[in-house]
């Protein structure tokens, strides 16, 4: 398959679009049936990936090694983390910008394990995430999502 070359603002209109579509259809089948629903919406998201990683091996051939080079930036930073806390894994995206309030150290959430025990999952640093376990003990967990 060949045609013209796309710039990259062109990619980027097509996933934002690919992904506005796949939130609407998720939106219209969840009070129909919530399996359909779910199924969808993983394969939308399956083909969104799948073509933004094609747009990153069209715009950056040189970048690559097999598909690890979807695991860092140009710089060497993570475009990923995951951290496991508690009973489950916390899974942080890294924006490119190493500037964006995203990156910047902080705290980006608290987890409550199934016994109660509170972590603290932070930045300590653009590509680098930690744990600290807090000493006040809640009721059995609270269910809290790890968010990505």
């Amino acid at each position: 398959m060949g045609g013209q070359k796309v710039d990259s603002s062109g990619y980027l209109k097509y996933g934002a679009s690919l992904v506005a579509v796949a939130a609407g259809e998720f939106k219209l089948l969840k009070g129909i049936c919530p399996e359909m629903a779910a199924e969808t919406l993983i394969d939308r998201l399956e083909h969104v990936r799948s073509e933004l990683v094609g747009a990153a091996d069209r715009m950056c051939p040189e970048d690559r090694a097999g598909e690890t080079w979807a695991l860092c930036y140009s710089d060497g930073r993570p475009v990923v983390s995951v951290i496991e806390v508690a009973d489950r894994c916390y899974v942080h995206t890294w924006h490119p910008d190493k500037s964006h309030a995203i990156n910047a150290p902080g705290e980006l959430d608290v987890i409550t394990a199934p016994d109660g025990s509170r972590r603290r999952v932070i930045v300590n640093a653009v590509g680098f995430l930690d744990t600290i376990t807090l000493t006040e003990i809640t009721g059995a967990g609270d269910g809290q999502p790890a968010r990505a």
